[in-house]
Order: C-alpha cells, then structure tokens, then sequence
C-alpha cells in the first residue's frame, strides 16, 4: 500500500511540473477527495485510504477539462492558491480515490469500509448449491445474502461483459425477520451477522478470485483478513457461477449489465 501511495505521488508531481505549477506548491488531496464527495472525509482511518496512480485515460481526460497551462501558473503566481487547487482537483482526485482492494503485503485484504456506498447487485434467501441442504441460518432464523459490487468494476463490466482485475464484491449476511401482526406480514432484513468478499487479481491469486471472510465469532468485523482455502468458496464458484467466478445467474442487475455491453 506504501508503495502504491508513493508511486501516485511521483505521477502527482510529475504532471504538476507538466503544468507548470510553481515549485513548492502541493494542491491538498485530502481537500480534492471531500469536495469530490460532497462532504467530509474520515480523516483518522489509517491503512484504508490508498493512494492510486492516475490512469493515462484518466490523466488525459483530466487535461482536457483544465484551463490552459498559463491560467493555473497565473492563479498561484497572483496568490490566488485556492482557485488553483479548484482548477487541479481533478488530478488531485483520481489518486485520492480509495481502492476497492487495498492489500497489507501480498494476500492479506483490508476490509472495504464504504462498500454500502457500491452497486447492490441483489438479494437472495435460502439458495444453496449443497447437495444435502442445509439451512443457511443465525440463532435459528435463515440469512439474506445481500451483495455490493464496487462501482469502477460495474461499470467495466457493463461496457466489456468481462470483470476487470481489481473486481471486488461483498456479501453481507443479515437474518431475516418475519412479522406476522394483522395488517403487517412478510419478511424482512434483520440484524447483521456476517461479512464475506470476493476479489479478481490473477497477479495474486493462482484462479484469478479468492475469497475472504471479516467476521469474528460474536459478530466482531475485523479490520483485515486472509484468503480462505480454494474449497471453501473458490470450488463452488468455479463450477457453478455463469459468468467469470460470479454467480450472475441470479442478479437482474448484472445481467442488465451484460446485456448492455453487447451493442
């Protein structure tokens, strides 16, 4: 994670001297990152914010959509600091981005603290691929299996049909409650038991995904995790799911996704 932070620095600084950007002056990333997001950022949440290198796409588009060189120089030159962090937020942004997987040595995975803010991709109860079924359940009552997928990997995969390396996808298991009172029946999202995730790397992970589980007996997240052997999920994924390890098969979302990618 260091290593990707200082890597997104020098891209930092070597398209600030691109812009001629006087010496010494450092737009602020943390201030890009909340006005892109429209409200404070955590500030105190070490290890989980990474720093990415700018895409060349991404750096290009960013060009595009800046003032002529000489407008940034004379912004800072005139004292005018903050309009010229304003014109290079865009920059600044994309490496202030937090990554869907952020990694603390080879294999072992952070836990994606924003994944609620992701695409829900859907919900299922009760489905099992076990050839003797057994209840999915917590303290006797069956789980709803709601799964998120982090927002640059959707939209890959609806303009290619392909998860990109970098796909990462969560499962949250919550127990599902049932009301039956006159005028109010049916079923609903509980208390949360349980917190799983997916990640795509085939430079890590011999079969491209592995899978990871963040949840401690008694419920308690924990803030990292390793992979779990390939039997435990990886097996089940790989002969079942329709689509690259995923089981597309029951998400509407994901297939409207695919469909699109087509034209």
């Amino acid at each position: 994670m260091d290593e990707n932070r200082n890597n997104a620095h020098d891209w930092i600084e070597d398209d600030l001297r691109a812009l001629a950007v006087p010496p010494g002056w450092e737009p602020d990333p943390m201030r890009a990152m909340e006005r892109l997001r429209g409200r404070p950022m955590p500030r105190s949440r070490p290890g989980v914010w990474s720093w990415l290198a700018v895409a060349t796409a991404g750096v290009a588009l960013v060009i595009l959509l800046l003032p002529p060189v000489s407008n940034v120089a004379a912004y800072i030159a005139e004292g005018q600091e903050d309009d010229a962090t304003d014109r290079i937020h865009g920059l600044t942004a994309f490496a202030a981005a937090e990554a869907a997987a952020v990694f603390e040595g080879e294999t072992t995975l952070l836990r994606p603290a924003s994944y609620r803010e992701w695409v829900f991709v859907g919900s299922s109860l009760g489905l099992s691929y076990a050839e003797t079924a057994v209840p999915d359940t917590s303290a006797g009552r069956e789980l709803f299996h709601n799964v998120y997928i982090d927002p640059a990997a959707y939209q890959a995969f609806s303009e290619t049909g392909t998860f990109p390396d970098g796909t990462v996808m969560i499962l949250e298991l919550m127990t599902a409650e049932v009301k039956n009172e006159p005028g109010l029946q049916g079923r609903y999202e509980g208390e949360f038991v349980a917190l799983e995730a997916s990640v795509k790397d085939s430079s890590r992970f011999e079969g491209d995904w592995a899978y990871y589980g963040f949840t401690e007996r008694g419920g308690r997240l924990k803030d990292k995790a390793e992979p779990f052997d390939r039997e435990t999920c990886w097996e089940c994924h790989n002969q079942n799911a329709a689509t690259d390890m995923v089981f597309t098969q029951f998400y509407p979302v994901l297939q409207a996704a695919a469909a699109r990618s087509i034209y």
